[in-house]
């Protein structure tokens, strides 16, 4: 746990030089709550493709590999 949390340290000291206009951040709880939302304004943020294809491979990678932290393991 130590080092996760000094990598979330030193990520969000870096955030901080990063312009507000160019920075999304998204939570991990959120994502699983609801992936198709988070993903799609991760693309626009992006300006990524969020078209029915890039939708598909993306939902279904998100429904594959999120799992809450009590079904990780």
């Amino acid at each position: 746990p130590h080092q996760w949390v000094q990598a979330h340290r030193v990520a969000l000291a870096d955030l901080e030089r990063i312009p507000a206009g160019r920075q999304h951040v998204i939570r991990y709880e959120r994502l699983l709550e609801e992936p198709e939302r988070e993903l799609a304004e991760l693309c626009g943020a992006c300006s990524l493709r969020w078209d029915g294809a890039a939708r598909a491979r993306l939902l279904d990678a998100a429904h594959r590999e999120l799992r809450p932290a009590d079904r990780r393991w």
